[in-house]
């Protein structure tokens, strides 16, 4: 009798992962709210365009530089275009800026890490010369340099911000890779014949998962923040787009003047880019092995 209640109790006390990630992201104030608020930013890319009061490049001269309102509820801008329906329209470009340059620099980070830690021996010893040689250059000058080379345009800031992190997602699978190949169940499918490329998809990728997720909500913050900043130094979205940092690039020249040009949009982006980076912080807390143990 004793035993069997003992045996129900290990059983009732034995939890899968999952069941224990989940423990700690419910416990995890961090995640929480960093949850919260990137639920909130995918909200307004989603709805953003039917909740809009007014176009936000609908140009009304005589509403220029009205202050908030019940009618304007973020004011105007020099143009009188509704500041409210700007920020909006530009949470999408946001999630778009984040979430395709992540996409770029996830998957090419894992082909080149699969590729050079799997194989090892000259191709790790070239692939990770060049991945040295990409990561000495620093974040924001690689960006600008490109960005230079093929113009001003959001595409071309999207498509430089990811390739500009594949080396970080690289290294990280190259490390995951290097010690799992050596584990026996990889040396199992070898001797019952599963091809390489099976191994490395099927095996060995989903062990380097927990720190890829992690990387990648700190990077579409960082992504978020740095789309921003060469909008608003005029290398990204130009003008009339709706994208917060050129709202903020055109707003600056009249903050005594209006304000609310640039507030608006410098809280959208500290909010959002606290909200990424808490999840980030919080979910590295979570999936982190060592808390395992």
């Amino acid at each position: 009798m004793s035993a069997a209640i003992a045996s129900n109790g290990l059983m009732r006390g034995a939890r899968s992962p999952r069941q224990m990630y989940w423990r700690r992201f419910r416990k995890n104030p961090m995640c929480i709210v960093g949850t919260f608020l990137v639920i909130l930013l995918l909200f307004i890319a989603i709805f953003g365009r039917m909740l809009a009061p007014y176009d936000p490049i609908l140009v009304d001269t005589p509403a220029r530089f009205s202050p908030p309102n019940s009618t304007n509820w973020f004011g105007t801008d020099e143009f009188g275009r509704d500041i409210f329906s700007r920020i909006l329209y530009g949470g999408r470009l946001a999630v778009q800026i984040g979430l395709v340059s992540v996409v770029v620099a996830f998957l090419g980070g894992i082909v080149l890490g699969l590729i050079s830690g799997y194989y090892g021996g000259f191709v790790d010893t070239i692939l990770s010369r060049i991945l040295e040689i990409w990561l000495s250059f620093p974040d924001i000058l690689f960006v600008i340099a490109v960005v230079a080379m093929l113009g001003p345009s959001l595409q071309t800031v999207i498509l430089a911000l990811g390739f500009q992190s594949i080396p970080a997602y690289a290294r990280i699978v190259r490390g995951s890779v290097l010690s799992a190949r050596r584990e026996l169940y990889v040396e199992a499918a070898h001797s019952v014949g599963v091809g390489n490329g099976r191994v490395m998809t099927r095996h060995i990728l989903p062990n380097v998962v927990a720190p890829l997720i992690i990387l990648s909500s700190l990077r579409f913050g960082s992504a978020l923040l740095t789309g921003a900043g060469l909008s608003f130094i005029g290398l990204g979205a130009q003008p009339p787009t709706p994208e917060w940092g050129a709202i903020l690039s055109t707003g600056r020249m009249y903050m005594y003047q209006a304000p609310w040009i640039t507030i608006f949009p410098g809280l959208a982006i500290a909010i959002f880019v606290l909200g990424v980076n808490m999840l980030g912080d919080g979910l590295r807390d979570v999936l982190d092995p060592r808390l395992t143990k």
